[in-house]
């Protein structure tokens, strides 16, 4: 099982959030910091084994019924900058350019 964080527009976010949201975005873990995690939201939980099923999961739309919408509203597809969190082992993972990095939220 994975939650899902993805980061929504907010019209309160700073200029440096706003720049922090465009690069993590484009660039994905390579522009990531920890503190960044405060602009994230929990937008699904996904009944996946692993990131990659995520990733599947969330961009065919093929399984519908593995995927939950936390706040009741569809998220975004998964895509660069969105972190996954394994719900057994607490890691977190953000999605790359290719692939997945772990990173920390803390």
């Amino acid at each position: 099982m994975f939650n899902v964080y993805q980061i929504k527009k907010n019209p309160n976010f700073t200029d440096s959030e706003l720049q922090a949201r465009l690069d993590i975005k484009f660039f994905g873990a390579s522009e990531y910091k920890p503190e960044h995690f405060s602009m994230y939201t929990k937008t699904a939980v996904c009944d996946a084994e692993h990131c990659e099923e995520v990733f599947e999961l969330m961009n065919l739309w093929n399984d519908r019924e593995k995927v939950y919408f936390w706040n009741g509203e569809r998220p975004y597809s998964l895509s660069v900058g969105d972190i996954v969190q394994h719900t057994e082992s607490e890691e977190y993972y953000m999605v790359d350019e290719i692939g997945f990095s772990t990173v920390k939220v803390h």
